[in-house]
């Protein structure tokens, strides 16, 4: 139980795999709470790598486009 006074949602004794007493993540409000921050700053992360990856991509075009050896390093 959490101190709120909600309770966990078990899975049913079928589908518990490996552990006793496991909650179903889907329909179980509170493991969710526990879960979301950890979830959003790993889909945070995630949009940042595919964000820089498409900069460092124009970066290295223009770079093809305007420096004579582009595999020279710069300065």
């Amino acid at each position: 139980c959490d101190s709120s006074g909600e309770e966990h949602v078990l899975a049913p004794p079928g589908l518990q795999p490996h552990c006793e007493g496991q909650c179903l993540i889907w329909a179980c409000k509170v493991c969710k709470r526990k879960s979301a921050p950890t979830d959003r700053r790993k889909a945070a992360t995630l949009r940042e790598r595919r964000r820089l990856k498409k900069i460092n991509e124009a970066f290295d075009a223009l770079k093809k486009k305007t420096v004579p050896n582009p595999n020279q390093r710069l300065p």
